[in-house]
């Protein structure tokens, strides 16, 4: 059985050597999905001027179909930001997004509506307010493919704004993470 699979994996490291499609080493998936951390910094001006930026932690998935080198797809976060319990924002993010997946360089852009919760703890009492905000990003960085089943490593940094509470919120976040391709 191990003799088959070490075969097998073999033949498939010997075809994607030989292999080339539109400048690529090897012939990308019709599928692929990824999952990261994502750690971040910006502005929230439903607090200002108490509290007006500050650092966030989340987790980020998505995936898509590829044509060429690009992928086109979907993606949901989740992350809270602030300083928790006092002040804080309860993030979820889904997203539309295409990314190029050509070589080592990972270029992309995403488009959708985070949905805010926003949670301050008072003196007297607690206060809560809900905000949809439009959010449009970019992303740039390093993806390493490290096996001859598709995976692939990345570490991204993305700028990215959102419109809330009549301002723009600009952030910035580093996405480090694994994805796979079938």
């Amino acid at each position: 059985m191990g003799l088959m699979l070490l075969s097998l994996l073999t033949a498939l490291a010997a075809a994607q050597e030989g292999s080339t499609t539109d400048g690529l080493a090897v012939v990308p998936p019709t599928v692929s999905y990824e999952w990261g951390l994502l750690v971040s910094y910006g502005t929230i001006p439903h607090f200002y001027p108490e509290a007006w930026a500050w650092p966030g932690l989340g987790l980020r998935g998505g995936g898509g179909y590829h044509v060429g080198a690009s992928r086109f797809g979907g993606s949901i976060g989740a992350a809270v930001e602030g300083e928790v319990p006092v002040y804080y924002n309860l993030v979820l993010s889904p997203q539309l997004t295409w990314d190029h997946l050509g070589g080592r360089l990972q270029l992309g852009a995403s488009l959708g509506t985070d949905m805010l919760l926003h949670g301050a703890k008072g003196l007297q009492d607690d206060s809560y307010a809900f905000t949809p905000a439009p959010a449009a990003a970019l992303r740039i960085g390093w993806s390493e493919p490290w096996s001859v089943l598709s995976r692939r490593m990345f570490i991204l940094v993305e700028p990215r704004v959102r419109w809330a509470d009549g301002a723009i919120m600009p952030t910035g976040a580093v996405l480090i993470g694994s994805g796979r391709g079938r």
